[in-house]
């Protein structure tokens, strides 16, 4: 198997502090309006006896990446590392892509007339550092790998990201299995229901 870069995220550790995108705005000369990465907040009305968590979230580099598929200017490349880059200079701001996207994570700069998405901090890891999203995440909720293998305790599917095409496009983004045993049945369980707490 080869090396493929992929996010790492634990509902249980994550605080909804933001740091993660202000680091992501900083690191990349954004605004956070453009930012790439966003926190969202589940169950966010607080329906009793149903748990309330964060996820943070940007684009996933899906190993079957449909926004690359769809570019008619081939702006969208991926790497051998499954990073998944936009050139902005080709890009000729058609919005294709983000309306392709099935998991919205491409957004549209309204200044440059362009669109941008997460680029993994490539440029911080062909250092041999880690993007600044994790970097900067005060309690390691988020977490980036690079290695060939998937942890037993790690899924791809949890409330609030769990829609079907999960399963076609292969984003490269895992959660950390909840250690609350209570937690992780009452997820499981409320699977389907969870995801229009949004």
């Amino acid at each position: 198997m080869k090396e493929v870069a992929k996010f790492i995220f634990d509902i249980e550790k994550c605080i909804g502090c933001g740091n993660c995108v202000i680091a992501c705005v900083m690191e990349n000369k954004l605004t956070f309006l453009n930012s790439w990465r966003f926190v969202f907040e589940i169950n966010e009305k607080r329906i009793k006896n149903y748990p309330f968590y964060f996820l943070s979230l940007s684009c996933h580099h899906c190993n079957n990446a449909l926004c690359m598929k769809v570019c008619p200017t081939k702006a969208i490349k991926k790497r051998k590392d499954g990073i998944t880059i936009l050139n902005k200079n080709k890009c000729i701001g058609c919005k294709i892509c983000i309306e392709y996207c099935p998991f919205n994570a491409i957004i549209w700069n309204l200044e440059e007339k362009v669109a941008e998405k997460c680029n993994f901090c490539h440029h911080l890891i062909d250092k041999g550092l880690e993007p600044a999203c994790v970097t900067n995440c005060p309690t390691t909720a988020l977490k980036f790998d690079l290695s060939a293998f998937i942890e037993n305790s790690y899924i791809k599917k949890i409330p609030g990201f769990s829609i079907p095409a999960i399963d076609k496009y292969e984003p490269n983004i895992y959660f950390v299995n909840p250690v609350s045993k209570k937690l992780n049945k009452f997820l499981i369980k409320n699977l389907l229901y969870l995801n229009e707490l949004q």
